[in-house]
């Protein structure tokens, strides 16, 4: 805040330098929560006048580039992806990716399906789209894969779009590119998420990325944002998988054994989903409904939860410093006794599971043989991966 208060005062000029710093925040949103920065105006603290700090800065970044200052080189490599990867002639040529992958492998991580999804670019409807989202897709397919198992195996009304499904946008909101955020990404998605409404009958949006539900739920949705940039409303209603798993196993379509084998575990709040989204009980009311799975709460959790790394494309932006902000939570993770790291995000499992690995953690060691290890062998593992090794799907 200071740093914008000082650009406001012409005390400091836009440059290189300032984009580098500032893009050392991760978004997380926990200055906001230890400050209390609600809209309480008997808060004295300079930082609790600001109502979103996560909106000011990615603001800031917008308005740099806006000025002519370019993206950080590895910002700038996410956003050439964005563009390169497109195939114009494809069935919705938006989609994309940013780390550089081909199109036609987002739905590679399928071939480990003993069945056959709604494909809903062909003439069929369903009542949930399954948004899998970038991550996901290409760099921890087993959580893609436990997704669609567990949905599979509780009956429940699905597709998917497959490698025509698009990216979000996050990556270039985030990164500051906010023209390129509302005419490649959010205008066409909108316009294809409510064509998919209307022509396939699909209600519901069930994202497994937080950052994809953040997205959808409010950029997409929500009244604050989607008509500052003037988008046409998103007609699906939009759920984190979380939430969908919670009511699965509510309406028992979802049942787990008594007995089996127990995992010892602790839970990572997502900094999306859980101070961004509010969703902080939901995944530790799916952990006590299953027998097999025993909490042990770590020293900040919930509102507290320290950040993984990831956000803020800090993590594509600043490697090194992604890694030791995710180091610094696979410590706090060490000191429960759990034998296994869970969150309910993919860029989550990413980032502390790269974390893991770099100091060498016993969250790095291999898991047992009912979890999918044909892209990642440890112990830091999403939420709907522990569900699919106790049922066994």
């Amino acid at each position: 805040m200071q740093i914008i208060r000082a650009l406001l005062e012409g005390r400091i000029e836009p440059s290189k330098e300032l984009m580098e710093d500032i893009t050392l925040c991760t978004f997380c949103g926990l200055c906001r929560q230890i400050c209390h920065n609600g809209n309480d105006p008997n808060v004295s603290l300079p930082i609790s006048r600001v109502t979103d700090q996560e909106l000011v800065f990615e603001a800031l970044r917008a308005d740099l580039i806006r000025l002519g200052i370019d993206p950080i080189p590895k910002h700038q490599d996410m956003l050439n992806s964005l563009r390169v990867n497109r195939v114009k002639d494809a069935w919705n040529p938006w989609a994309t990716n940013p780390f550089g992958e081909k199109k036609e492998d987002r739905d590679k991580w399928t071939q480990h399906l003993d069945f056959k999804m709604k494909d809903l670019r062909e003439d069929v409807e369903a009542e949930y789209l399954l948004h899998i989202g970038c991550t996901a897709s290409y760099l921890h397919p087993d959580v893609a894969v436990a997704a669609a198992k567990l949905l599979h195996a509780a009956g429940v009304d699905f597709g998917y779009l497959y490698s025509d499904e698009p990216c979000c946008g996050w990556p270039a909101k985030k990164i500051g590119d906010w023209l390129m955020y509302k005419e490649e990404f959010a205008e066409p998605n909108i316009e294809l998420f409510n064509r998919l409404y209307e022509e396939k009958g699909v209600e519901k949006i069930v994202a497994v990325c937080s950052g994809c539900t953040k997205m959808f739920y409010q950029e997409y949705y929500d009244d604050r944002f989607y008509s500052f940039f003037g988008f046409e409303k998103l007609k699906p209603d939009v759920l984190h998988l979380p939430e969908l798993i919670l009511d699965l196993i509510e309406e028992e379509a979802l049942q787990f054994p008594e007995n089996g084998t127990k995992y010892k575990i602790t839970y990572h709040d997502p900094c999306r989903t859980g101070r961004r989204l509010g969703l902080i009980e939901t995944p530790r009311k799916i952990i006590e409904k299953v027998p097999q799975l025993e909490l042990v709460e770590m020293k900040n959790n919930r509102e507290f939860s320290r950040c993984c790394g990831v956000g803020g494309v800090v993590k594509d932006g600043h490697p090194e410093v992604g890694l030791q902000i995710g180091m610094k939570r696979v410590e706090e993770a060490e000191e429960t006794g759990a034998e296994y790291l869970v969150s309910v995000c993919p860029e989550c499992k990413r980032g502390l599971a790269e974390s893991a690995d770099a100091m060498k953690s016993k969250f790095a060691e291999e898991a047992d043989d009912r979890f999918l290890k044909t892209y990642y062998k440890g112990k830091v593992r999403d939420l709907s991966e522990m569900l699919c090794a106790i049922l066994g799907v």
